[in-house]
């Protein structure tokens, strides 16, 4: 991964948290960015079911 993909990984990573913490309903939007989250890495074959294991 190059420098500036890496940066807009932690653009993007520092927005979806400031997301949250502005949230009217941080658990919420917090559980909403996982299932995106989730999604995602599903799509590129990785199995999330042991990332599940605390819920």
């Amino acid at each position: 991964m190059q420098d500036k993909e890496l940066i807009a990984n932690y653009i993007e990573k520092y927005a979806d948290l400031k997301r949250i913490l502005n949230s009217d309903d941080p658990k919420a939007e917090a559980a909403h960015q996982l299932k995106i989250i989730k999604i995602a890495l599903e799509s590129m074959g990785v199995v999330t079911t042991p990332l599940d294991s605390d819920e």
